[in-house]
């Protein structure tokens, strides 16, 4: 499409209002989406409750956000939450060992009434 838009804005009369309506046409359809969806408001409630800035809620994984509101539950117990320094950080080592995805331990009930078990994957 966009090799057709600037034959039309070079070649064609009229082909630059033409290229505008179009674009104009797709950001309305845009903010048409994230009006029905609600994803502004949404996301500064999100941003809100587990205090971190706006943009951190839609960039940056689950982590982030438990971190975050760990921060928040430590603050309020007078905790301090230390950081690693750089030195403890460092580089990780030459050729570390495979580890595997996920590590799955399979939980069964001590009364063995039920025959399902119960998976817990950490991460």
């Amino acid at each position: 499409m966009p090799g057709q838009l600037c034959l039309m804005v070079n070649f064609v009369t009229g082909g630059r209002w033409r290229c505008l309506q179009y674009w104009l046409r797709r950001t309305r359809l845009n903010l048409a989406v994230l009006e029905q969806l609600d994803l502004i408001g949404r996301t500064a409630e999100l941003a809100r409750a587990f205090g971190i800035d706006f943009f951190s809620v839609l960039s940056r994984g689950s982590q982030y956000r438990v971190e975050s509101m760990m921060v928040r539950l430590a603050h309020t117990q007078n905790y301090l939450m230390l950081s690693p320094a750089k030195e403890q950080v460092g580089p990780p080592p030459p050729n570390p060992a495979p580890r595997p995805l996920a590590s799955p331990s399979l939980l069964s009930s001590c009364s063995r009434n039920t025959c399902d078990g119960l998976i817990c994957l950490r991460w």
